[in-house]
């Protein structure tokens, strides 16, 4: 007789020793990460010293990844620096236009104002001449 027993109900799957489990970039990509339960969860199958040399290699793999992009879309920021650059010439032109408008809004004005005052005077001058007829 067989010393150990073991249900036939346990499955062959179930019986294997669990293995270190790899971190995934999906593991840091959630909205409420927590170091805590991230450790938690990946030293029960390994060392921390092991935890740590893979959290190393993910460093230098995202570093790399972050300078990739950084060379891919280097040349469109420079770009867009010096076309801002190019604007300020046409921005400066626009404010000088928009200037000159002013001052023509102002004339009008000036002029409204006047031709305003004139028709008051003929118009106080022709009740004048209407009391003096009467």
């Amino acid at each position: 007789m067989d010393r150990y027993f073991i249900p036939e109900s346990i499955e062959e799957d179930n019986l294997e020793l669990p293995s270190a489990k790899q971190i995934e970039r999906s593991s840091f990509s959630v909205p409420d990460f927590d170091v805590d339960e991230f450790l938690a969860g990946y030293h029960q199958y390994q060392t921390l010293e092991d935890i740590q040399d893979q959290l190393r290699t993910w460093t230098r793999s995202l570093e790399q990844e972050l300078v990739d992009l950084i060379n891919e879309d280097y040349g469109q920021f420079v770009g867009l620096g010096m076309s801002l650059a190019e604007g300020k010439p046409k921005v400066q032109d626009i404010k000088v236009e928009i200037l000159g408008f002013q001052q023509e809004i102002k004339q009008v004005q000036k002029k409204l104002e006047t031709s305003a005052n004139e028709t008051d005077s003929l118009i106080q001058e022709k009740a004048q001449l209407g009391e003096m007829e009467v």
